[in-house]
């Protein structure tokens, strides 16, 4: 009679023992990332004297945000935590994606932002000619998501100080979350994300906003997910500290560890 020996190949070569084991990136996620835009990642920006005419969609869709002339915002080399930024000026700067399949529900969005002044309406995401995303000036700067009734959040962001933003939207309802804190629910609507625009529209509601990050996933993220992705961004951009007491990566980022590889050997 065979007897199964289970043999859990843990390391397969003596390199393999030292490997450096990689910190986490949405691209570990299990679900499928439509979007993602990285200020820290100098590989997907082309800039002149310092003036962004495309940043690059790290996914292989392809959703290249672009801008020409006067229109261009600025890079901003080691601007925060290290990392470079990209920043709007409040005038004229936008950035947007020429054309984008339409990423339909459920999907979300998550943000690393800081907004410059409260005195703007930017509009980063749209579908079917309803805003997603936006500051509202009636709300002192809070922001809202849009999508059938939506909702908007209780407090404004505060000038001058780094966020994390995440908007969620599965169909029936909506969610919001502003620094880790929940929102909500609204009513979602049915659209779809159909314009990846970064800045405010071409030519109004603009707002002054440095950009460190977006990335836009298709579907709802399990708690796992969701919290490595709070953590993976909280830690890039250096505000760690605002993650709740409790929080799974309060005290280090979150890591990937590729499944063992299990081998049945009879």
């Amino acid at each position: 009679m065979s007897i199964s020996i289970l043999v859990v190949m843990l390391l397969l070569t003596a390199e393999a023992c030292f490997a450096e084991i990689p910190l986490w990136t949405p691209f570990y996620s299990t679900n499928t990332v439509q979007a993602w835009y990285d200020a820290s990642d100098l590989d997907t920006i082309t800039e002149v004297g310092g003036f962004v005419s495309q940043w690059d969609d790290k996914t292989t869709n392809g959703y290249n945000l672009l801008q020409s002339g006067d229109l261009r915002p600025m890079f901003l080399a080691t601007n925060q935590n290290g990392n470079g930024v990209i920043r709007f000026d409040g005038t004229n700067d936008t950035m947007a994606a020429a054309t984008i399949t339409p990423i339909v529900q459920p999907w979300e969005v998550y943000f690393m932002l800081k907004n410059l002044s409260n005195s703007s309406k930017p509009r980063l995401l749209t579908g079917a000619g309803v805003t997603l995303y936006q500051f509202v000036n009636t709300g002192g700067g809070k922001p809202t998501l849009n999508a059938g009734s939506g909702f908007a959040f209780a407090s404004a962001l505060t000038p001058g100080e780094g966020h994390f933003l995440r908007f969620t939207a599965n169909g029936a309802s909506s969610i919001g979350n502003k620094d880790y804190v929940e929102y909500g629910p609204g009513d979602a609507g049915t659209n779809s994300i159909s314009e990846i625009r970064v800045g405010g529209t071409a030519a109004s509601s603009v707002i002054d906003l440095d950009m460190y990050e977006c990335v836009i996933i298709q579907g709802i993220m399990s708690d796992d997910d969701r919290r490595r992705m709070e953590g993976y961004l909280a830690w890039k951009w250096g505000f760690e500290d605002k993650l709740p007491v409790d929080h799974d990566y309060k005290s280090a980022p979150p890591y990937y560890y590729a499944p063992a590889t299990v081998v049945i050997v009879e």
